[in-house]
């Protein structure tokens, strides 16, 4: 039976935030063409709002939880990003804080550039002066540091930008609807890119599955077509098609200059916004247009892969689950990248979290067969919630039950007992007799037992 994970806690996030399924309350948000720039502020060009494209292909087919190590792995990984921050909620007084300290790291971000700085006290002094889409589409330092963010799987800047990123979700899911009765369905917007030959063969071989934008994108009603390519790139045309009221990720149109009435609109697409490849036609030698529809909420596979990663990771809160996904998916390096970098933002009074964080620490290293280092992380579990005085916390009794089979698999088989034994323990003060997990110790200590010799008791 073995290892248990350290399930069933809702613990406070690292970040001591609260993060809950919700539904977006309908707030009020300043219509972004009413904002008048700030004198601070200078007009981003549309080419500098046109960042870099990071994609993912996975095929379409009704999932089960079995297909999660197969697919795309950024795929999956930007999907639970993306619920995590949705689902995120966010108080008054923490919004401040979390704000002051997205104020700081941008600081020491562009510690030698004015420019920059003077942003950066803007939008301290005068956040709620514009909407999130302002300071996204107006300004150089949010989106950088964001989508440099994306790039680089930064957890600890994507910690520090949700309020930020949640309050650009709703605001695109509130507007949106507005967007749709201004334009008319369906909608057909464009996007320029460039690919490497492997890009686009991956592309081409993929007619009729999944792609995600896992990442911002803006596009536009124009669309030229880019010049010749070099380094044999490949020129994409991406042609978008929205034909749904109700879609998997919210945009809105917005003007790129909102002093002109002439400037071309332009669409802003929440992250990893998830299409449909539909066709693929050949413009010249070295470009190619790609149409791509855009999921609405009701599609199948997304219902089907969204429904999956919720159900692996129900039992942990906030951006434990993308630690927990990253595990199920058996990407241990990844999974232990975030949990060393969550239990560095954990309180030190936060026992919890910062036990939970030991447990899955040691589970992975037990999963790859590094006994002796899941020993140790097993050990600091105990260790810290002996010091509250956490007796017959779930968390304790997980704890207990995991040192004593790594103890088991180092051989160490009286140690082992003993552990198992002060499992059943606080089991029977705290869980009802016939409660399912009493028979996972009972064997346990009948494995332990066995290999001491001791066939009596075993049985």
């Amino acid at each position: 039976m073995g290892i248990t994970n350290s399930k069933r806690q809702s613990c406070v996030s690292p970040t001591q935030i609260n993060y809950e399924e919700t539904t977006v309350s309908a707030i009020v948000v300043p219509n972004y063409r009413t904002h008048k720039k700030s004198q601070n502020v200078k007009r981003d060009n549309k080419q500098y709002l046109h960042d870099s494209l990071l994609m993912s292909i996975i095929p379409s087919s009704k999932y089960t939880s079995n297909d999660l190590k197969q697919l795309d792995q950024l795929f999956i990984y930007w999907m639970m990003v993306k619920l995590i921050i949705i689902n995120f909620k966010c108080e008054r007084e923490v919004h401040k804080e979390l704000l002051k300290n997205l104020v700081e790291f941008s600081r020491e971000y562009y510690l030698n550039n004015t420019n920059e700085l003077k942003l950066i006290d803007e939008f301290e002094q005068n956040y709620h002066g514009h909407t999130p889409i302002w300071w996204y589409t107006m300004t150089n330092f949010i989106r950088f540091i964001l989508n440099r963010a994306i790039e680089t799987k930064n957890i600890e800047i994507l910690i520090k930008m949700a309020f930020f990123v949640k309050d650009l979700y709703q605001q695109l899911e509130i507007l949106q609807m507005d967007t749709i009765k201004t334009n008319k369905l369906p909608i057909i917007v464009y996007r320029n890119h460039q690919v490497t030959n492997e890009e686009f063969e991956n592309i081409k071989n993929n007619k009729g599955n999944l792609l995600s934008f896992n990442n911002f994108i803006i596009a536009d009603y124009d669309h030229d077509v880019q010049g010749n390519s070099k380094n044999l790139m490949v020129n994409i045309l991406f042609r978008i098609k929205i034909e749904s009221k109700r879609t998997s990720t919210p945009f809105v149109a917005f003007q790129n200059d909102s002093d002109s009435v002439d400037e071309q609109k332009s669409f802003i697409f929440f992250m990893h916004s998830i299409f449909r490849i539909v066709d693929i036609k050949q413009i010249t030698e070295r470009s190619w247009e790609i149409d791509l529809t855009l999921t609405s909420h009701k599609d199948e596979q997304v219902k089907c892969l969204t429904d999956i990663i919720r159900q692996e990771t129900r039992e942990t809160v906030g951006w434990l689950r993308l630690a927990q996904l990253m595990s199920v998916m058996d990407d241990f390096d990844q999974a232990k990248t975030i949990y060393y970098k969550l239990f560095e933002l954990t309180p030190e009074n936060d026992i919890f979290t910062r036990s939970r964080i030991y447990i899955e620490l040691g589970n992975i290293d037990n999963a790859v067969g590094d006994y002796k280092s899941a020993h140790a992380f097993y050990q600091k579990s105990i260790d810290i919630q002996q010091q509250q005085q956490s007796s017959g916390h779930h968390l304790l009794r997980s704890s207990y039950n995991n040192y004593g089979e790594v103890q088991r698999q180092l051989g160490h088989y009286s140690n082992a007992l003993s552990a198992h034994e002060k499992t059943l323990k606080m089991k029977k003060q705290y869980l009802f007799p016939t409660d399912l997990s009493l028979a996972v110790t009972y064997n346990n200590m009948a494995l332990a037992c066995e290999s001491l010799a001791d066939f009596a008791n075993a049985l």
